[in-house]
């Protein structure tokens, strides 16, 4: 005969056991919720912060780049959250702007957005733009920099360093360096600083001078600020590049004569 040994005393004991259990799980649970969806207070909240999300990154450096931007305040949590919605493959990499203390959920929706601003811009820069025509449409390239800053280094007219002096040998004292922004398509990050952009543009200018070139310039009757400035008035004066070889020998009689140029562009 078999014998029982469940007797009434410990069938109660487990039902405690087994409730206990389901309650603890039940209110970890609710704490979780209440983790993830709750935005946190924490040191300047509100502050809007720069999150960057480098390719490559996972679950838990995202979770401390956000932790330590104060952004959220459990990284374990979020990665609780993001696995359990299935978001942590749709965290997409990228510069984030978002307020200090935003907490998990919100994080979550930005990192999985479907549009992410590019940390890079293309910019094109045409021929026969003034510097304020180049100035005016920076300005709508979504660009982090003062571009008034740009501009006042533009007519500041001091010489980028680490380039060919060749460029500035000539170059007057109240100068401006319009002529120098060489036209052409530039792949740049938004944050680029004013000093950065104006070097990348003379730089690309610097480069483009060969050595044929150098010497054409050491043959002409004029010196290189002086052949810029006038490649830049032919390039506003005349859009067809057929016609320019035509008015810039115009022009060089003209200077040639000692007669004023008599160019739209130059009134302008």
């Amino acid at each position: 005969m078999i014998e029982n040994n469940f007797t009434p005393q410990r069938f109660v004991t487990s039902k405690r056991l087994i409730v206990g259990l389901l309650v603890t799980i039940f209110l970890i649970f609710v704490y979780g919720v209440y983790q993830i969806l709750k935005p946190f207070s924490g040191p300047q909240f509100g502050e809007v912060v720069e999150v960057t999300i480098e390719d490559g990154m996972g679950q838990a450096e995202i979770a401390a780049e956000l932790k330590g931007q104060g952004v959220i305040d459990s990284s374990f949590f979020f990665r609780v959250y993001v696995t359990l919605t299935g978001s942590a493959k749709e965290l997409k990499a990228g510069k984030y702007s978002i307020g200090k203390g935003e907490g998990i959920r919100q994080a979550t929706d930005l990192l999985t957005a479907a549009q992410v601003q590019s940390p890079t811009v293309r910019i094109t820069l045409l021929e026969g733009w003034r510097s304020d025509q180049v100035v005016d449409y920076l300005a709508e390239q979504g660009l982090d920099m003062d571009i008034q800053d740009f501009a006042d280094l533009i007519e500041a007219g001091k010489p980028p360093q680490g380039l060919d002096q060749r460029l500035f040998k000539d170059f007057p004292k109240k100068g401006s360096l319009e002529g120098y922004l060489y036209p052409d398509t530039y792949e740049i990050y938004r944050d680029i600083s004013p000093e950065q952009l104006l070097v990348l543009l003379v730089g690309t200018l610097d480069s483009k001078m060969t050595d044929d070139l150098w010497f054409k310039v050491a043959q002409s009757d004029l010196n290189f600020y002086e052949i810029i400035t006038l490649a830049s008035i032919v390039e506003r004066e005349v859009f067809d590049s057929a016609d320019r070889r035509i008015v810039a020998g115009i022009f060089l009689e003209r200077l040639a004569d000692s007669y004023p140029l008599q160019s739209d562009a130059t009134v302008n």
